[in-house]
């Protein structure tokens, strides 16, 4: 929430100790959309920073963002989705590789 880092999104997997100045934020209906939410209006939220040296987004700001949830099979269908495209990205960032190697040997 303060710093060189605002607006920086990370997802723990695991329980975690923060420090100040970082924002945890849970839902209780649908951690997944809210994941995709936060990371949709990343830029959105780093605009809401003030402070010119250190920028900083107040706790009150971040709980104050409307995050609406749509219907429980439209949030299914949107995550379905997701995961699609982030196979197809992993897929074509093997396929990267591998043709690196291949330039590699030429």
């Amino acid at each position: 929430m303060r710093g060189s880092t605002t607006g920086k999104i990370n997802i723990a997997g695991f329980d975690a100790g923060i420090g100040r100045g970082v924002a945890v934020l849970r839902s209780t209906t649908d951690q997944i959309c809210l994941t995709l939410f936060i990371h949709d209006q990343e830029d959105f939220i780093y605009s809401l920073g003030t402070g010119s040296t250190v920028p900083n987004i107040s706790s009150d700001t971040i709980a104050n963002l409307d995050f609406s949830l749509p219907p429980l099979a439209e949030r299914y269908e949107i995550v379905r989705r997701v995961g699609l495209l982030f196979e197809r990205a992993d897929a074509i960032d093997r396929e990267v590789e591998e043709a690196g190697r291949r330039c590699e040997r030429c």
